[in-house]
């Protein structure tokens, strides 16, 4: 136990994620389904991110 720490309760969409993460996994590594909006958004929608991906290579 930490001293002077008191975790915080969590809703049930955080704590599916916290349950499929394993040790050293990130946000990538989870289910699509599991991902939050904004990490969605800035791997799949964001235009500057997404028009630098289809660049090709030189």
């Amino acid at each position: 136990m930490i001293a002077n720490h008191i975790p915080r309760k969590v809703g049930p969409e955080v704590q599916r994620r916290i349950d499929a993460l394993r040790i050293g996994q990130k946000m990538q590594d989870l289910p699509e389904e599991l991902w939050h909006p904004s990490f969605r958004y800035y791997l799949k929608e964001d235009p500057i991110r997404v028009n630098l991906s289809r660049e090709p290579l030189s």
